[in-house]
């Protein structure tokens, strides 16, 4: 997987997801991935979105963030990803970071507002959860994201749901409230360490 050694506390999480998207891949031909809270900073120890700081050696790159946008994409070229933001500044760092990977499509919105404009049914084959900060007010609104996109039928039948800082060193998580309502609804916890990967298969 390339950029594998970068990836530090999501290696294991991103390669696990990662082979799961190629079988499906694989067996349907087509992936749509949406991605909720985009790459948002050009370099790691400085957050900087100015274009100054931009360079294409991702060894300086934002991995404390994660990168997933630009992993993604270069590693399923096959699949399209929609990356959903509201804040104008990380859209213009994942079109940068992104500008030779046609498969990637950004949206300068939030969460709610994209997937309520998505058709029903649609076919989310992975939801990537990384919007918002921690908090209760997070909690909140990942628990309300996930359940309008399941009650709406967004997501495919074999799906999978990636959760960011779920074992944070603060201790904090934005899947408090999120993760347990996926389990009631069949979904279930295949690999957690600092991210937690869900997959479900009807």
């Amino acid at each position: 997987m390339k950029y594998e050694e970068f990836l530090g506390r999501r290696r294991n999480t991103f390669k696990k997801t990662f082979e799961l998207c190629k079988e499906i891949l694989d067996t349907r031909g087509e992936l749509n991935i949406v991605e909720l809270g985009t790459t948002r900073s050009f370099r790691q120890q400085i957050f900087t979105t100015d274009i100054e700081h931009y360079d294409e050696d991702p060894s300086v790159w934002d991995w404390g963030a994660g990168c997933f946008t630009k992993v993604f994409a270069d590693n399923l070229p096959q699949a399209t990803i929609y990356s959903v933001d509201p804040l104008p500044e990380a859209i213009f760092v994942a079109r940068k970071m992104c500008e030779n990977n046609p498969n990637v499509i950004l949206y300068e919105s939030t969460a709610e507002v994209f997937l309520e404009s998505l058709p029903k049914p649609n076919q989310i084959d992975l939801l990537y959860m990384d919007h918002l900060e921690s908090g209760e007010e997070a909690c909140l609104e990942h628990l309300k994201d996930v359940k309008y996109a399941l009650e709406n039928d967004l997501l495919s039948k074999e799906s999978l749901i990636l959760h960011d800082d779920v074992h944070t060193p603060e201790g904090d998580s934005k899947s408090t409230y999120s993760i347990p309502y996926l389990k009631k609804h069949g979904y279930r916890e295949i690999m957690v360490e600092y991210q937690s990967l869900m997959y479900k298969n009807d």
